[in-house]
């Protein structure tokens, strides 16, 4: 018979020594128990359980402001992005054409002999065709060998021309000489037709002179391929102003603008930033 003082012994063994507890396996932690599976947001009251559960959302107002910001900053940097992109074409084209076109003339007075002697700027009659006859055989026979041509014709105008790779074209300006020569940056019939002022915009004006380099008219051409510097007094301004020089051909909104190609030029192929036109093809 278990007497009062063995039952209180019995009792203050168990406090001491209790049962031992199995001890977590690796990895787990005091709160290796503790159920994450539902959001910490359960003891939050309904109202507001129910607000934090909801997605967020823009409104119809919200989305039709912010469209309209994109539109408003669209609309202020897409032209200058496009003028940018159409000035770049510019400058490209017309760089690349005046080096091959002077490289065409270098290779073809190797085989030809001195350009002075098959280049000739005098006046001749126009054929009873009207077309400038002349200048394709010349071309065909001193220049298309030395440089890529895709196609060659007549414009509307009975004026020789041909087509380059890039988009961009060489006319003869006139119907009974060799010597003035229009770039086109793009298609010539739009913008001779379309654009107004087109001098210095979508087309510039070339001069090609080799046997007159000594005389006064055209001491800015010399014998190369040259930017239009007709009675140019080598002043860089007076391309702009034409003062005391042509000044119906200045590059600005009274002259026709044939000296801008040679502004260009001078500013090493790039459009400067004062440049009176815009660049349109």
């Amino acid at each position: 018979m278990i007497t009062e003082d063995q039952r209180a012994r019995r009792q203050e063994g168990k406090q001491v020594n209790p049962s031992p507890q199995p001890s977590p396996t690796r990895g787990e932690g005091v709160n290796s128990r503790v159920d994450f599976s539902l959001p910490l947001i359960t003891g939050l009251p309904r109202s507001l359980r129910s607000l934090a559960m909801t997605k967020p959302a823009f409104t119809l107002a919200e989305v039709l402001i912010t469209l309209g910001i994109i539109g408003i900053v669209a609309a202020m940097t897409l032209p200058a992005l496009i003028q940018n992109h159409r000035n770049q074409v510019a400058e490209t084209r017309l760089k690349k054409f005046y080096s091959a076109i002077n490289q065409a003339i270098i290779a073809s007075e190797a085989v030809n002999g001195d350009r002075t002697e098959w280049h000739s700027s005098s006046v001749y009659d126009v054929p009873e065709s009207g077309r400038n006859e002349q200048a394709k055989v010349w071309f065909d026979t001193y220049l298309k060998p030395y440089i890529k041509v895709i196609d060659e014709g007549y414009s509307s105008d009975n004026r020789f021309i041909v087509y380059f790779s890039d988009g961009s074209a060489l006319k003869f300006l006139n119907d009974d000489c060799l010597r003035d020569f229009l770039f086109y940056i793009g298609n010539p019939e739009k913008c001779d037709n379309k654009i107004s002022n087109p001098y210095g915009r979508c087309k510039f004006a070339f001069l090609y002179a080799p046997g007159y380099s000594d005389h006064s008219y055209w001491s800015y051409s010399g014998r190369n391929f040259e930017p239009y510097k007709y009675l140019w007094n080598g002043n860089i301004t007076s391309l702009y102003t034409g003062e005391g020089v042509y000044t119906s051909t200045a590059c600005n909104s009274s002259g026709d603008g044939r000296y801008c190609s040679a502004i260009i030029q001078y500013n090493n192929w790039k459009i400067p930033k004062d440049y009176p036109r815009k660049i349109l093809y």
